[in-house]
């Protein structure tokens, strides 16, 4: 039996989730055979509208077309670029995309084994914390970005998960589209700011971290471990990835939300809903769930609204008070925090009372 997250079956409000009508496909993902599973609105309300701005985009500018769709892991990222290659090639009037991932970009191996990150003064073999952005070769993938850029044809490496190791220059790349897909492709982190030049458009997917715990567990499960090995894996190795990509990742051009039932939606798609979860923060969404059951008609209960105002008034403060120590300059809580000059101007400039 796999491991369940025990949500509730009708979300607040008590308004039951309306039926969905799904389709799949089997696609074929580093060696593995795995299963895509979309909500048919989905499809057409999300991912075609989304792969037609990309063709008129494309269309636009001319030459290759870059496109970074980054998420936690547990997320599936690379089903989910696949599926938007094999949607793009069967829709008429669409450019053709080309899925690419980042794991390729992995160090070898032999050079993980032989490898250590010196942390808190102590070293540790990367190999132990394969799948962290100081696992991957970021020079490499920066030389592929440029030629992508430079080159109408090349070749791109794959993770086989297979062999549990990179294969270099498998993949034929020759479309005019490409997206592709990784943890670490909007981090902000000083060796991985450059790679964001190259990209012409950025999609980050969030997700809550119970839902990626739940994903992550039932895969090692799957993989033949006990639910104590999965669990004490997921705490190890994969729970500071989850939390590093959702805290650590720069504002996106667009941004989904992939919800419990693992279905994918845009933040202007669920306010207009009742029957999702809205609020994918971490911490402060585990506190909101755990007591949704008290929400009335859809409306959320007055302790809710206050918890939610001072949170907002917490956040505030602490930007005002970076800026003022000079931790940050407004730049770049502007474009970190993903500000207007009005939000900025609150932040920095609060109404006394008096003006309120």
């Amino acid at each position: 039996m796999l491991y369940d997250s025990n949500r509730p079956a009708v979300p607040a409000g008590g308004v039951p989730a309306p039926v969905k009508k799904w389709r799949t496909m089997q696609l074929m993902i580093n060696g593995l055979r795995q299963e895509a599973r979309y909500s048919e609105s989905t499809i057409t309300g999300l991912f075609r509208p989304f792969l037609q701005r990309l063709s008129e985009r494309q269309r636009r500018t001319g030459g290759r077309f870059i496109v970074f769709l980054a998420a936690p892991p547990a997320v599936g990222k690379s089903t989910l670029a696949l599926f938007l290659e094999k949607l793009s090639l069967a829709t008429p009037g669409l450019m053709p995309v080309q899925a690419l991932g980042l794991d390729g970009f992995h160090y070898h191996s032999d050079y993980l084994n032989n490898h250590d990150l010196i942390r808190d003064g102590e070293p540790i073999p990367l190999y132990q914390i394969k799948g962290a952005p100081e696992t991957f070769d970021v020079a490499h993938f920066l030389r592929k970005l440029q030629e992508l850029r430079a080159e109408r044809e090349l070749r791109w490496p794959i993770y086989d998960r297979t062999q549990h190791d990179v294969v270099e220059d498998v993949q034929r790349v020759y479309r005019p589209i490409v997206l592709i897909e990784g943890n670490w492709l909007l981090l902000r982190d000083e060796a991985w700011e450059p790679a964001r030049a190259y990209a012409d458009y950025t999609v980050f997917v969030k997700a809550h971290p119970n839902d990626l715990k739940t994903r992550l567990i039932n895969r090692k499960m799957q993989g033949g471990r006990s639910y104590a090995e999965a669990e004490a894996f997921y705490e190890r190795t994969d729970s500071p990835n989850v939390l590093r990509v959702l805290r650590a990742s720069v504002p996106a051009n667009e941004t989904w939300i992939m919800g419990h039932d693992g279905d994918f939606h845009t933040e202007a798609d669920l306010q207009r809903r009742n029957d999702v979860n809205l609020d994918f923060d971490f911490p402060t969404a585990t506190i909101l769930q755990n007591f949704s059951d008290n929400a009335e008609n859809g409306h959320p209960v007055v302790w809710q609204e206050g918890f939610k105002e001072g949170m907002d008034a917490a956040r505030k403060s602490i930007l005002r008070q970076l800026f003022h120590n000079g931790s940050i300059s407004s730049k770049e809580l502007c474009n970190d925090f993903n500000l207007s000059k009005e939000d900025l101007q609150e932040i920095l400039h609060p109404p006394t009372a008096d003006e309120k």
